[in-house]
């Protein structure tokens, strides 16, 4: 916004300086039509932005399966399930899921790795996950590592 603001100073300065040098006033609707369109293309990103955060949509920047792929990709974990992100504010993405694991022991230690990923990798600040221990079958057919 500041930015705008300083372009339609500059612009005002600059029809301002032509008009006074050369006489030519048509300078002044055209950089005036420039600048609201600059204002509408940032209007517009900041309506699409918010319209996210109201609809409750992943963020752009996210998809979905990326976040589940690394998730599961933690040792420990057997599967993610009722995975959900969302954006809550312009700057902040919460994300809530279903951990299933093979040992509840594991879920301190899981749990801060998980949350210093979410972060580090998508920047996912705001995440409520569910632990969730693996039946055995679960075990044997979504993680042959799986020990419970």
């Amino acid at each position: 916004h500041v930015m705008g603001d300083l372009l339609g100073s500059v612009a005002a300065l600059a029809s301002g300086l032509v008009i006074v040098l050369t006489g030519w006033t048509p300078i002044d609707p055209i950089l005036s039509l420039l600048i609201c369109a600059l204002i509408l293309f940032a209007a517009l990103s900041l309506l699409r932005t918010a319209l996210g955060v109201v609809m409750e949509r992943v963020p752009a920047r996210l998809d979905l399966e990326d976040v589940r792929s690394a998730m599961t990709g933690l040792d420990g974990v057997v599967e993610i399930h009722d995975l959900h992100i969302w954006q809550i504010s312009s700057d902040r993405v919460a994300l809530s899921a279903h951990v299933v694991m093979d040992d509840f022991e594991k879920w301190p230690d899981l749990l801060a790795r998980m949350d210093a990923m979410l972060l580090d990798r998508f920047g996912i600040d705001h995440p409520t996950l569910q632990p969730e221990l693996a039946t055995v079958g679960e075990c044997s057919h979504a993680n042959p590592q799986c020990h419970g």
